[in-house]
């Protein structure tokens, strides 16, 4: 894909899959909120010239606002986010909790690894695939790659638990919005046989050590077709709904929707954040599900990324 026009855009930047003839943004594009709208009018063209639509999967209700104007908006799930404030609230009143992240802590020192990550990419790859085989289905595309080599670099920043041998027991990779006033949990990857907790105690480690900074906000990603958890109630179009009640029961046996849930409502309080797809009003919803079922379900699809 040819690159956005610098000149016009200050530093627009939109990560994107391709599925049959549709380009799915994930998110948002990365721009100043002044900049938004630019960076999606350019990418739409750029897929136009391909004859290709586009679709902007896991957009937050903010940038939602700005891009929704003339597309067809569906709700896709539910967000947590913690701040540096709530998480230690949430730890001063759960002594569950606070015993949870001792015991993850046992045996384990958490490191950062960014400054080297192809160090450690064979024993995260490892710790990945270990997670990945206890997945009754294929994993989701771009949502768990195997091939870390190929992207271990665009995140902000790795921290990985790691036991007294030097194994990686865990990792949480963080990416970061421009101006650094919100931070992305994009993967969370824990061995089976890890320390219970110590997904926990990763999580606190950002906080605790001002990995975080204090007035910014920690997303834990989206929690797909959850909608109970929101404030107020969003109303689908009734086809919609119909596919994701199907998706949510049929799904559930393999990506264990209702047990993720269970385990970022215990980290994160309520509400969380709505999560938008984006799409052109023409685009049928048949067409539109198979190119998500095409997108999650091709493991090892990497983003690419339109600068």
């Amino acid at each position: 894909m040819a690159h956005l026009n610098r000149a016009r855009l200050e530093s627009g930047r939109v990560h994107y899959c391709t599925a049959g003839r549709i380009g799915f943004a994930l998110g948002s594009p990365v721009a100043e909120p002044d900049s938004l709208r630019s960076a999606a009018a350019e990418f739409d063209a750029r897929l136009a010239e391909r004859r290709m639509r586009s679709v902007y999967f896991g957009v937050e209700e903010m940038q939602a606002r700005r891009l929704a104007p003339g597309r067809r908006q569906l709700l896709i799930g539910s967000q947590p986010i913690l701040t540096t404030a709530a998480w230690r609230d949430i730890k001063s009143r759960s002594a569950g909790l606070r015993a949870q992240i001792r015991r993850g802590m046992r045996g384990i020192r958490i490191i950062p690894i960014s400054s080297d990550p192809h160090r450690y990419v064979a024993s995260m790859a490892n710790c990945l695939n270990a997670w990945l085989a206890t997945r009754p289905a294929p994993p989701m595309g771009f949502a768990a790659d195997a091939r870390l080599s190929t992207h271990i670099t665009k995140f902000h920043r790795i921290d990985a638990a790691v036991d007294d041998t030097g194994r990686v027991q865990a990792y949480l990779c963080l990416s970061a919005v421009r101006g650094g006033s919100k931070y992305l949990a994009e993967h969370i990857i824990r061995r089976p046989d890890a320390p219970n907790g110590v997904i926990e105690a990763l999580i606190d480690h950002l906080f605790s050590h001002h990995v975080i900074r204090a007035e910014a906000q920690l997303s834990l990603g989206l929690v797909a077709l959850s909608e109970r958890y929101l404030e107020t109630p969003y109303d689908n179009p009734r086809s919609f709904r119909f596919m994701r009640w199907l998706a949510r029961n049929m799904g559930n046996r393999a990506y264990r929707f209702r047990s993720l849930e269970q385990f970022r409502r215990r980290l994160c309080p309520l509400p969380w954040s709505p999560v938008f797809l984006l799409a052109d009003p023409d685009l049928p919803l048949p067409s539109l599900a198979v190119g998500l079922a095409r997108l999650f379900f091709r493991p090892g699809q990497v983003p690419r990324t339109a600068p």
